[in-house]
């Protein structure tokens, strides 16, 4: 019994999620995920105005939860974004844009990848979407490269050990445990 509760202590130590309903910090943590999104100033993650009265404009954001690596925390986010239906115009908005972003505990955004529509989820280690899931801990070589594949795209990798474009040709990168 004494080895179980070891064990699971030790786990929880090492890494760490945590979905929506747990304690945020900081408590405004939507506010903030809003805040980096649009000051990031990246044209596919920004409100802005377009040509003939139209916007394209962040239309919902959600604090999916945070997980915890290398004893850095970092907050995940699920955003969406659709351009207006002017008045003067007949056919309908297009149907938005979905993006996964990531936070580092400097609350400063670290990744961000478009993918299919949601809804998007965090339960312990693995963010989950309609088309499948992945786990947030996996520091496999490829993965580190090239990102998390979920809602059909790329998440790139948020966190500091990954693998460079420069690494992954040359071989030359530490494989992690």
């Amino acid at each position: 019994m004494c080895r179980l509760i070891l064990l699971l202590l030790a786990t929880s130590l090492q890494c760490g999620a945590e979905g929506p309903d747990a304690p945020a910090n900081p408590p405004n943590i939507l506010l903030k995920i809003v805040q980096a999104v649009e000051g990031s100033k990246i044209d596919e993650i920004t409100s802005r105005a377009g040509d003939s009265n139209d916007t394209y404009h962040l239309r919902e954001a959600h604090f999916l939860g945070s997980v915890t690596r290398d004893g850095r925390t970092y907050s995940f986010g699920w955003i969406k974004f659709i351009r207006s239906h002017p008045a003067d115009r007949e056919t309908p908005p297009a149907k938005g844009h979905d993006f996964i972003v990531v936070l580092d505990p400097e609350l400063k955004l670290v990744s961000y990848g478009r993918v299919d529509m949601g809804p998007f989820r965090i339960e312990g280690n693995r963010l989950i979407g309609e088309d499948g899931e992945v786990d947030l801990q996996s520091k496999e070589p490829l993965t580190r490269y090239k990102g998390f594949f979920i809602g059909g795209q790329f998440l790139p990798y948020p966190f500091p050990d990954r693998i460079t474009e420069t690494e992954w040709e040359s071989g030359n990168f530490k494989r992690s445990n």
